[in-house]
């Protein structure tokens, strides 16, 4: 799996200007700069499911972290044998599937 494309986090969402709402990224000792503008006007929902919205977005990069950590933690031989059950393989499939999603890979 290769190195995301995408800006690096933290993001954290800077509240509504209008109808968008502003995703910054930064170091967390300043403001950052836009990594997203997320247009309200477009949906038929409420302010508060727009905010809501924008929230999930800007908490992705943190999200793709731990899915990672998680991935390798489970993937990484434990002792003499490791065994996985089918269902275990299955959710480790799907989380690499959407890292490379996230990551911009096909």
């Amino acid at each position: 799996m290769s190195e995301p494309r995408f800006t690096k986090g933290p993001w954290k969402f800077n509240g509504s200007c209008g109808d968008e709402a502003i995703l910054s990224s930064g170091d967390g000792t300043s403001t950052g700069y836009v990594v997203a503008v997320c247009d309200f006007s477009a949906g038929d929902f409420s302010e508060k499911t727009a905010q809501a919205n924008s929230c999930l977005i800007a908490a992705a990069p943190e999200m793709y972290v731990i899915l990672k950590k998680v991935l390798y933690n489970e993937t990484m031989p434990d002792g003499d044998e490791f065994r996985k059950t089918e269902f275990q393989q299955h959710f480790l499939d799907e989380i690499v599937k959407i890292l490379k999603k996230a990551g911009g890979e096909k």
